[in-house]
């Protein structure tokens, strides 16, 4: 398998120190901030200055879980063993003066490290939780962490860490917006040669983009984004917000050489598993000599097709899927490169931006995810889930939303049309996404018992568990071996946001993903540590489907 870099639960892309970080202020940019979007996170403390320095290793200190259950010890051992400790700063005013703020990474199972930021005021250690684990706003039962062995302040905010969520820029057409995984977490796998200074700008200062035509230092595909440093060294992710492109409805608008509007929708990235594996598709090596203008944006752009008819480029596309938008049959190729099934358009930094016909993209989608509630009496339920890619099939139908009444069976009736259900169903696409790397290999004769015993683990019910296995297993056949993983609630909260009223006390979120294998290939595994089902819970299982 190629290792690639899982962009789930948190977004792992860079690295080291990069340089320029305050001077940057002095300098002017090319590109005049038209607008531009303050994060909303509510500044309720006055936050005394830091000085911040180059993060430098520091010592541990004990905030770890202790246990005494044989099955658990190794599990927490290990998480203790590999977190790292930065010393990024001093506090040298106010209530913290004199303390260290220190930023703690944590290896997660599935999704990438976990992100904390504590001050060390002589021993004395307190969480500052505005600026830790950022998808939670608590302590959560994975973290490992032991909330009896520090303080929690749940107020001091560092604006030092605070970023735009949208910078417009006016001249231009586009705009640069925040990821769901909007703070990256610091890895030390990155070096700064992995990426190269995109332009200035007047208020942020140096704009940082992926180094062009080079992969990552995973030899993974790149992600195409643009970085903000921070000064604790951990960088701030921005996609590019493509203004002539509605990407909510996949649309982009275009007038055709021939005067017709374009009705037809084109994918801006390069898609696997359940979402996208980039923030936007570049292309390397294209340039306008390859190419034939084929119509203009609404922003007056022009667009391109590819000049050679018979490009690498096209038949691969052709190759992978090919179908014809109107119905199943497959067409012929000549048909199919005189649909326009890809153009290209050149962004503000000359890079040649790849848009495909979703009608001939192979499929690949987080399949039949499906939810389960399970409160403690009947309840009215609200549920909205948000797909970053959108949904292709709800049942009921989604709406603005589901409302359903739910009992503690997980008996669920549509408030606007009195049908019952099992369970909310969904299909469609979530954030960006790629292949875990940890997982499992399974001969094909295994199927079955391996899937009993990791649902099993995973926290799922017998029923749960029929239901899944009546779905999945027949679709794992076809190879003797298998790599199979399983992404949690972080990775699922980033690929697809879920929110739930009232709140439920326990969610648990599966995505399992598989590749055939040929033959047995040596994969690092994880343990699996059972969540607890407690008051009202939450149960949604789905998988990536290809």
């Amino acid at each position: 398998m190629n290792k690639k870099t899982l962009i789930i639960g948190a977004v792992i892309v860079v690295a080291a120190i990069i340089v320029g970080y305050g001077v940057s202020q002095k300098n002017t940019t090319n590109l005049d901030v038209a607008s531009v979007e303050e994060q909303a996170l509510p500044i309720t403390a006055q936050v005394s200055p830091v000085r911040w320095i180059d993060p430098t290793p520091a010592a541990s200190f004990d905030i770890f879980k202790s246990t005494d259950i044989e099955t658990a010890k190794e599990h927490y051992k290990s998480k203790k063993d590999a977190a790292k400790y930065y010393k990024v700063g001093t506090f040298v005013a106010g209530d913290y003066k004199g303390g260290n703020i220190i930023r703690v990474t944590i290896p997660g199972d599935m999704a990438g490290d976990y992100i904390y930021r504590f001050v060390n005021q002589s021993e004395k250690i307190t969480l500052l939780t505005k600026h830790s684990t950022k998808f939670y706003t608590e302590l959560q039962e994975d973290d490992y962490l032991d909330p009896t062995k520090f303080s929690i302040d749940t107020t001091t905010v560092l604006s030092d860490l605070l970023f735009p969520e949208k910078i417009t820029y006016g001249p231009s057409n586009f705009s640069l917006e925040g990821t769901q995984h909007f703070e990256t977490f610091f890895n030390e796998r990155y070096k700064t040669s992995d990426l190269t200074l995109a332009f200035v700008d007047a208020k942020l200062g140096n704009v940082y983009m992926d180094v062009p035509d080079r992969k990552d230092a995973e030899g993974g595909i790149k992600q195409n984004g643009f970085y903000l440093k921070a000064p604790d060294g951990t960088l701030r992710t921005y996609s590019l917000d493509i203004n002539f492109y509605d990407k909510n409805h996949s649309l982009p608008k275009i007038t055709w050489n021939d005067g017709t509007a374009n009705i037809a929708e084109y994918v801006s990235t390069d898609r696997g598993g359940c979402g996208s594996m980039n923030y936007v598709s570049v292309v390397y090596g294209v340039t306008k000599n390859d190419l034939v203008a084929i119509g203009k944006t609404s922003d007056g752009d022009i667009v391109y097709a590819l000049k050679d008819q018979q490009s690498s480029l096209l038949k691969k596309l052709y190759t992978g899927s090919g179908y014809n938008p109107d119905g199943a049959t497959k067409i012929s190729y000549e048909k199919f490169a005189q649909s326009k099934p890809l153009f290209f358009w050149f962004d503000a930094f000359g890079r040649a931006i790849k848009f495909q016909k979703s009608a001939f993209i192979p499929p690949s989608e987080c399949g039949k995810p499906v939810i389960y509630l399970y409160p403690e009496k009947t309840t009215n339920v609200s549920v909205r889930i948000a797909p970053k890619g959108g949904f292709t099939k709800t049942e009921p139908e989604y709406g603005n939303g589901w409302n359903v009444t739910a009992t503690p069976e997980s008996e669920l009736t549509d408030t606007s049309t009195g049908k019952t259900y099992p369970y909310l169903f969904w299909e469609g696409r979530g954030g960006i996404y790629t292949t875990p790397e940890k997982g499992f290999v399974v001969a094909q004769q295994n199927v079955h018992n391996f899937l009993v015993e990791k649902l099993t683990a995973l926290g799922l019910n017998q029923k749960e568990q029929a239901d899944f296995i009546e779905f999945w297993e027949p679709r794992m056949t076809g190879a003797p071996y298998f790599f199979v993983t399983f992404l949690g609630n972080r990775a699922m909260d980033a690929i697809a946001p879920l929110t739930i009223v009232p709140k439920p006390d326990s969610v648990i979120r599966i995505l399992m993903d598989f590749l055939p294998l040929q033959k047995p290939t040596a994969v690092e595994g994880y343990d699996i540590k059972t969540p607890a089902r407690n008051g009202f819970t939450v149960v949604e299982w789905g998988g990536v489907l290809r």
